[in-house]
Parts: C-alpha cells; structure tokens; sequence
C-alpha cells in the first residue's frame, strides 16, 4: 500500500451535519447540531472510539453538496432514495418518519389524500426528498413550488397562496408550534407515506469504514428504546 493510499484511508474523527431546521431528527440550535441523529452518532462515537465533530454546513442542500464531495464524512438523518444511494453509503434505518400533507383549513373538503394533489398548487422545501415515491409524484403529477424554509411554507399555506405542503411529519408540528399557528394550517391525518431514517456517509470519506460499526450500535440502541428515548426528549427540547 502506498504511502498515499494509506493517509485517504485515515480516519481519526468523524465531521457530522445535517438539515438545520427539521426537527427534531435534526437542526441548528444557534450554537452546534443537535436532534436525535446527533445523540445517536454522539453516543455511537463513544462506543466504537471515534470522537464525532459535529458541523454546521449550512442551508440543506449546500449540506447534501458537502456530503457529496467528502467535505464532510456523515449526515446523521436523511430519507434514502434511488438517486442518493447512488452517491452515499446509508446505514440501517433507525426511526420511522411519516411524510404528511398541510392544508390551509378552508380545503378540508377538497384536500384529504394524495389523489386530491394534482388539483392544487402545493410547495415543500429545498433539497428535501420524501422517498421515491412521492419524490415521483411531485416530478411527475404536482405543481409543488420549492422553498427555503419551513418558516416560508406555513406562512404561503396560511396566507393561501399556495393550498397545501409536503413536509415531515414531526417537523412540520414542531415549526407549527413554534411559529404559533394555530388553526391557520391543518395537518391531514393520513400521511403520504411512512419514510424510514437513515445516516449517510459520503464515498469519499475514509470514515466509511465504521459503517458496520454503527450499524451494530444502531441495532443495539433501537433494542434499548434509546432510539424512542431521544425522540422524546428532543421533542421536548426543540418545543421549549
């Protein structure tokens, strides 16, 4: 092995970020990344040895890009699609995130299911992907303006100017608790689809050694309930 080839494969620490506002998988504090994601990679770190920087890149898809490249090693929450497993080494899902449609309330007739959406002019975030199949159905059959933040996409939803989003189900109730809307938008109770949770590393990173590693704390932690524990708990945190 030559002397380069052995400094790539190095891994002394593992940078970890992720989406800065959709909580509580994941968000930006004002001081440092945090979320159920960032406990889990946290306490994983500490199991297999390997000390965890987590790093604020940003805007989501200027933090997908850093992951991409190898500027950063690991997302420590993202849904998995075709085009991403292309791209990124996923590990097992450890949480189940409901993606959810968000109505303004005049629509409670008119907007009740999936089959409803191609009537109606919705909007979601940037970079953010539901799973395959309803990233196919916004491509293909809706009219779905992208935004920048979920700040932006309740007060369109609201204001009607655009009729419905499609956002994550625990994030859109915690943004909704913390821009104080009440009854200006309406979660629909069926969700979309029921997305699994996974981390990610980049395959440029050297780190991507440990994804066994993390697979087996991961396995062991959902066991536990460490996984429903620190859903819980920051479910608390983010609605203080």
């Amino acid at each position: 092995m030559s002397e380069g080839k052995a400094e790539e494969d190095v891994c002394t620490s593992i940078k970890a970020s992720a989406h800065p506002e959709a909580p509580p998988a994941m968000w930006y504090d004002g001081k440092t990344m945090a979320g159920v994601g960032a406990d889990a990679i946290v306490e994983i770190g500490k199991r297999i040895s390997v000390p965890i920087v987590l790093s604020y890149e940003g805007p989501w898809k200027r933090t997908l890009r850093a992951l991409e490249i190898g500027e950063i090693d690991l997302i420590y929450a993202l849904y998995k699609t075709e085009q991403r497993r292309e791209i990124y080494d996923f590990t097992i899902p450890y949480f189940t995130d409901p993606v959810v449609i968000v109505r303004n309330p005049q629509y409670q007739s008119r907007i009740k299911s999936r089959k409803d959406l191609p009537y109606f002019k919705g909007a979601a975030t940037m970079g953010d992907s539901f799973g395959n199949d309803i990233d196919n159905l916004i491509d293909t059959k809706l009219d779905v303006q992208r935004v920048r933040n979920y700040a932006i996409l309740l007060k369109l939803i609201a204001s009607d100017r655009v009729n419905y989003g499609i956002a994550p189900l625990w994030t859109i109730k915690g943004h909704i608790r913390r821009n104080a809307y009440h009854g200006e938008v309406v979660i629909v109770e069926n969700a979309l689809v029921a997305e699994d949770m996974y981390m990610a590393f980049s395959k440029n990173s050297p780190c991507r050694k440990y994804l066994s590693k993390i697979n087996e704390e991961l396995s062991k932690m959902m066991a536990a309930g460490d996984i429903d524990r620190l859903l819980n708990e920051n479910i608390a945190r983010w609605s203080k």
